[in-house]
């Protein structure tokens, strides 16, 4: 069992492997560096040589193999076993305010869920993206996100409580997916536009803001059915989903699969 309580979570794999120095010297950054590291390795070999170089964090390494779903339920019951309460979720990718940490754990002494800004760089650059479309301070609820998403793996944060006795479906947008069931089963969830993720656009990248409309359509159908079957009380509320309800021509900043 961990003496930390808060595990800062992430998942590399081998073409993420360039942004290694990025994604580490934003953690040793941090103004709040009371936490653990936790890097779920997806076939990426032997990292512990490059984790040496950044002597000051607290890092460990889990190896798994799968699925996108199987890799990721590895790494919670691993966070579950070793006792952290707090999970700051975070792309390999991406990089983090030095604030981000400090401020996460601020919310979550009082929220179940805390959700931070995004600014976009790389092949894209916005500032505050989320802030165009959610004021800081703005309670998140399941209907916030049933036909879009915000909540991503890359700059939300969550008590560990909360991840008990989840079984992660093999859905495309699985973030969008869990904490959509975390929503249903309950959690309370907070937007803070404080504290901000580097959101790195690139070919590689799963989600964009906007993107192929069919692309989106196949997403939601699968996110959808999984829903339906893991939280049978929302089946009412998604069968009367308009698909088209949202849409009124171009929307300004989309967020994750909205039309």
């Amino acid at each position: 069992m961990s003496r930390k309580k808060t595990v800062f979570f992430t998942v590399c794999y081998p073409k993420a492997l360039v942004y290694l120095d990025d994604f580490f010297k934003s953690l040793v950054n941090q103004t709040d560096q009371d936490f653990d590291v936790l890097v779920i390795n997806d076939s990426c070999g032997a990292l512990d040589g490059q984790f040496r170089r950044y002597g000051s964090l607290r890092i460990y390494e889990l190896s798994a193999t799968g699925s996108f779903a199987s890799i990721r339920q590895a790494g919670f019951e691993e966070v579950i076993r070793r006792g952290y309460q707090q999970v700051v979720f975070g792309d390999f990718d991406d990089c983090f305010s030095p604030d981000r940490i400090a401020k996460v754990k601020m919310f979550l002494k009082d929220w179940d869920i805390v959700v931070n800004d995004l600014s976009l760089f790389g092949n894209r650059e916005e500032k505050n993206y989320l802030s165009r479309r959610i004021a800081g301070g703005t309670v998140v609820r399941l209907r916030d996100i049933l036909r879009k998403n915000f909540m991503g793996f890359s700059n939300t944060a969550v008590r560990t409580e909360c991840l008990k006795g989840i079984v992660l479906a093999e859905a495309t947008a699985l973030d969008w997916y869990l904490f959509s069931c975390l929503l249903a089963k309950g959690a309370k969830a907070i937007f803070c536009n404080d504290a901000l993720t580097q959101y790195r656009q690139h070919a590689e990248n799963v989600a964009f803001f906007g993107g192929n409309e069919s692309r989106r359509r196949e997403v939601k159908n699968v996110h959808y059915q999984f829903l339906k079957r893991d939280c049978p009380e929302l089946a009412l509320i998604i069968d009367g989903l308009k698909e088209n309800a949202d849409h009124e021509g171009d929307v300004n900043y989309p967020l994750w699969w909205e039309d």
